[in-house]
């Protein structure tokens, strides 16, 4: 399957940073599913109890003990926001293929506004490696994963919700999640939807 020789069945564990704002966890969640995925493959669902919030400074201490990938926020000053761990000694899946197309291209993820923000991380992360799975062979998303790996998380209200459906190309994580393949233009309701701070 795409490189991946064989697969993990374990979900790891994803600790997130206790104390950097709820847009930053959420998109930290989302980066450390898709290096996963890219370096070792992943579980086709990540679950709630997936999800540990833990001080930073517990991430020297967690590395120890199997197979991890940092992940950290160039807007927080390069600072680690994100540790994955799993004790299973993961797969080794074949990077993908480099592409010449360079544009800046955004991964969307539209979240209905009525779900609570500790019942994200576990859609969100699956939805991202769904939808990275779903067009794994789109021009786009080739270079997505090369070049920008740029994720927006909004939520919107259901009108916002319904009309961002109209633009196609998207996975649906769980009901009130959707995650969109990168592209280099959006309709104007993605500008307008509120970002996750």
């Amino acid at each position: 399957m795409n490189g991946l020789i064989s697969k993990v069945n374990v979900s790891p564990k994803i600790f997130i940073a206790d104390d950097v704002p709820l847009g930053f966890q959420l998109l930290a969640a989302a980066h450390a599913a898709m290096a996963w995925e890219l370096k070792f493959g992943t579980p086709s669902e990540y679950r709630r109890e997936d999800f540990v919030f833990t001080h930073p400074e517990e991430f020297p201490n967690l590395r120890k003990d199997g197979e991890t990938l940092t992940i950290t926020e160039s807007a927080l000053d390069n600072r680690e926001v994100a540790l994955v761990r799993s004790a299973e000694a993961p797969s080794f899946r074949a990077e993908p293929k480099q592409t010449t197309l360079k544009v800046l291209l955004r991964m969307y993820v539209v979240v209905r506004d009525s779900i609570p923000s500790e019942e994200l991380f576990a859609p969100i992360a699956s939805g991202v490696v769904s939808c990275y799975r779903r067009f794994i062979d789109d021009a786009d998303m080739k270079n997505w994963v090369t070049g920008s790996f740029a994720k927006v998380i909004v939520k919107a209200n259901e009108k916002e919700f319904e009309k961002a459906k109209k633009a196609g190309d998207f996975t649906e994580a769980a009901d009130g999640v959707l995650v969109f393949k990168p592209r280099p233009e959006w309709d104007k309701v993605f500008r307008f939807m509120k970002l996750y701070k």
